[in-house]
């Protein structure tokens, strides 16, 4: 049977959070990352689990507020579509597509729809409004500050002098002692002046003593570009799918 989970990088989303004084340099990066209007990529991810790898390839178009296009051509052919107003998802050969308006969408959802991609704002925007607690840094990471979201979410994120976020380390409790899962984010370029991103993210997730690792390498990244209208325009791209209002409903 064909692997239809929904990656958590394509369905994770959110909405602006109140400032907090004490978080301003997660609010300064975030703040930063919004200098980039539009971006366009190819991401290249490989899994890693119980020694075998899945490749997944996908073509990315995002655009502020709320549009994207991402085409995934490996190992399914998947497509996501968002015009700002309305979100589409699609695999082919399923019987029914996946649709909803972008203000009903949930929470996690949202977060990747307005995430910059190739950025780690999937995880800084659940921090924006939290109490950090701060931690002695070193000569790699002088400011390292700790987490715990209302989710029971512990987190560490490890930050350069550069303002560059190049580790991010979870935790099974708020002790932050045991390490659960770990991102690692490298290769970065200057995407428009002054605001770099990573284009090689590895995730290390620990389950039941094995290791999942996933590596995305962000490729032939543009940002401040213009992009094809016709991009965000679902209806060409879709035709003969009819569009549910839950993914439960696509199978039964």
């Amino acid at each position: 049977m064909k692997n239809k989970t929904i990656s958590l990088a394509l369905l994770i989303i959110s909405v602006p959070l109140a400032a907090s004084a004490t978080t301003n340099v997660i609010n300064e990066i975030i703040n930063n990352y919004s200098k980039i209007k539009s971006v366009s990529c190819i991401v290249s991810r490989v899994i890693t689990f119980n020694e075998k790898d899945t490749r997944l390839l996908s073509r990315v178009y995002y655009e502020r507020p709320n549009k994207l296009h991402v085409q995934q051509t490996s190992p399914l052919n998947r497509r996501i579509i968002c015009d700002g107003t309305n979100f589409f998802y699609y695999i082919d050969g399923d019987p029914k597509g996946y649709s909803s308006p972008v203000d009903k969408l949930s929470e996690q959802q949202i977060i990747e729809l307005v995430k910059v991609p190739g950025t780690s704002e999937d995880i800084l925007y659940r921090l924006k409004n939290i109490e950090p607690k701060e931690l002695s840094g070193n000569e790699e990471y002088p400011t390292q500050l700790a987490f715990t979201t209302t989710n029971n979410l512990n987190i560490i994120v490890y930050i350069t002098d550069e303002k560059r976020i190049e580790k991010i380390d979870f935790f099974e409790s708020n002790e932050f002692a045991k390490l659960t899962s770990s991102s690692h984010y490298s290769n970065f370029i200057e995407a428009t002046p002054g605001v770099f991103v990573p284009t090689t993210h590895k995730m290390v997730l620990n389950i039941n003593k094995q290791q999942r690792t996933e590596t995305a390498k962000f490729s032939h990244y543009t940002a401040n570009a213009p992009i094809s209208q016709s991009l965000f325009y679902a209806k060409p791209f879709f035709k003969g799918v009819t569009f549910v209002d839950s993914f439960k409903e696509i199978y039964e």
